[in-house]
């Protein structure tokens, strides 16, 4: 199958809308895998926002996430989750600074933390606080992934404001963390997608091929962007 590519104008155009079709039910974790198959689909004894009892495919952490996880924080993060499902991100946000303040080492804590603050549109402390805990928890490919979607999102936005030069240099650092991510966890579809929307932002057809074959051999649920094509 070959992939085409399209020209950063056109990302810039579509690619908040794309994003967000393609993020529609997933998990508020930021795993990139829809809720129902993340941490939202296991039964639940004690349930958490970010985790789940079963050790979740998305989470190379998690057995250390619930070694370390208080009855209290899962009751908190099950109320965080609540909050963030039902698009109340202030409360959201609010409870998951509270549990951080109680346990600063729960990986999905960070994650979902920097998650409510992008949907409040905080993009520079979202990306503060993912950086943060990619520094606690650096052999984790979520927060790379989700560094990776918010330099995105800001390169979008700054090619739409005109500044080219940020927007590159945004994009730089946007394909760098997926690629790392992509290293750490190849089977991230939606790392793959976005990756391959970043490749095509730098004019750099082959990247952006090669990543949205892979990203639709692991997820053909996933919509291809306006302009793309592909052959088997």
């Amino acid at each position: 199958m070959k992939s085409g590519w399209i020209d950063p104008g056109d990302v810039a155009a579509t690619v908040h809308k794309l994003m967000g079709d393609n993020r529609r039910h997933l998990c508020p974790c930021g795993s990139g895998i829809k809720q129902k198959k993340c941490c939202g689909g296991r039964k639940r004894t004690a349930v958490l926002q970010a985790q789940v009892v079963a050790i979740p495919q998305c989470d190379v952490f998690s057995h250390k996430f619930f070694q370390s996880c208080s009855s209290e924080e899962m009751a908190l993060l099950a109320a965080g989750e609540e909050r963030f499902n039902a698009e109340n991100f202030v409360e959201a946000a609010g409870i998951y600074e509270r549990v951080l303040a109680l346990n600063p080492g729960l990986p999905r804590s960070w994650a979902s933390l920097g998650n409510a603050y992008e949907k409040l549109g905080r993009k520079e402390e979202a990306l503060v606080i993912q950086k943060r805990g990619n520094e606690l928890f650096p052999g984790d490919p979520l927060f790379l992934y989700n560094m990776g979607n918010l330099e995105l999102d800001e390169a979008v936005s700054l090619y739409n404001f005109g500044d080219s030069g940020g927007s590159q240099r945004a994009v730089g650092a946007a394909v760098h963390h997926f690629q790392e991510s992509a290293r750490l966890e190849p089977k991230r579809a939606s790392c793959h997608y976005n990756l391959a929307i970043a490749y095509s932002m730098i004019r750099d057809p082959i990247g952006a091929s090669n990543s949205m074959r892979r990203a639709l051999n692991l997820n053909p649920e996933l919509k291809l962007p306006p302009g793309w094509f592909t052959q088997q």
